[in-house]
C-alpha cells in the first residue's frame, strides 16, 4: 500500500511539474503590429527586446530578460522579445525557437516579417541587441543598444520604474 501512495504521488508531482512547463512559441510579426501590442499592454511596463540568433551579445544577455520578467512580471512588466532573423529561412527561424525554449522564455516571442532596412529606419540601429522600455501608457521612455545594454543599469530602472 505504501509503495502504491508512493507511487501515486510521484506520478502526480511529475503531472504537475509538466502542466507548469510554459509552450515556448515564435510568432510573426510586422512592425505595426508590434506597435499594436504594446498599445494593447497599456497599464503594464512593456520591455522589448530585439535580438537575433546570429548575434552573439544578444544572446549571451538573453538570460537577463527572462529573469527581469521573471522577477518584474508580477509588478506590473511585461516582455517581448523580437528575433531579427532571416525570417523566411525555416532553418534560422527553428535555430531561434530553438534557443528561446533553452531560455525558458515565457513571454510573447515575436519574428519581425519585415526585411532590415524597414526595422533599421524604424529602430533608429543597423543591428541587435536593442532594448526599448514603455512606460504603463505606452510611451517610449528609454533605448538601449549595444554596450549600453548594461544589466545593472536596465535593471535599475525597471526597479525604479516598478516600485
Amino acid at each position: 500500500m505504501r509503495r502504491t501512495g508512493t507511487l501515486l504521488f510521484l506520478t502526480l508531482a511529475i503531472g504537475v511539474s509538466l502542466a507548469r512547463e510554459v509552450e515556448v512559441e515564435l510568432q510573426d510579426c510586422t512592425y505595426d503590429q508590434l506597435g499594436e501590442l504594446v498599445r494593447k499592454s497599456r497599464g503594464k511596463v512593456v520591455l522589448v527586446d530585439f535580438w537575433g540568433e546570429f548575434c552573439l551579445p544578444c544572446k549571451k544577455k538573453f538570460p537577463d530578460l527572462v529573469e527581469w520578467n521573471r522577477k518584474y512580471q508580477p509588478k506590473g512588466l511585461r516582455c517581448f522579445s523580437v528575433s531579427l532573423d532571416d525570417f523566411e529561412d525555416r532553418e534560422c527561424r527553428s535555430r531561434a525557437l530553438s534557443f528561446l525554449q533553452a531560455q525558458k522564455a515565457a513571454f510573447t516571442n515575436l519574428i519581425l516579417t519585415e526585411k532590415p532596412k524597414t526595422w533599421q529606419e524604424k529602430l533608429q540601429t543597423v543591428g541587435p541587441p536593442c532594448l526599448f522600455l514603455f512606460d504603463a501608457e505606452g510611451r517610449p521612455i528609454q533605448k538601449w543598444a549595444g554596450d549600453e545594454i548594461v544589466k545593472d543599469k536596465v535593471e535599475s530602472t525597471l526597479w525604479h520604474i516598478l516600485k
